[in-house]
């Protein structure tokens, strides 16, 4: 990486013939340059919101997920707790 003057970082990379031939057909849909259209990928990919830890974890927490209603009072459930 090297710095430019007008402060930005030149960067180099490396692509698969095919990665790049679809860069360049995408750069040319957008009629956009191909760094500019690396740069937008780069900022969906780092800015995009991925699923909340709630959504994550419902499935594994909520009454239809586990399938078993007294999963929080029934005491055969921790049978086995803590045990290896």
């Amino acid at each position: 990486m090297r710095h430019t003057k007008s402060g930005t970082q030149l960067v180099s990379i490396r692509l698969p013939a095919e990665s790049a031939a679809r860069v360049v057909r995408l750069a040319r849909q957008k009629k956009k340059t191909i760094s500019a259209v690396i740069r937008e990928a780069i900022d969906a990919l780092v800015t995009a919101p991925g699923p909340s830890i709630w959504d994550q974890a419902k499935p594994m927490i909520s009454k239809r997920g586990s399938r078993i209603g007294d999963l929080s009072t029934g005491k055969h459930h921790l049978a086995d707790f803590g045990r290896p």
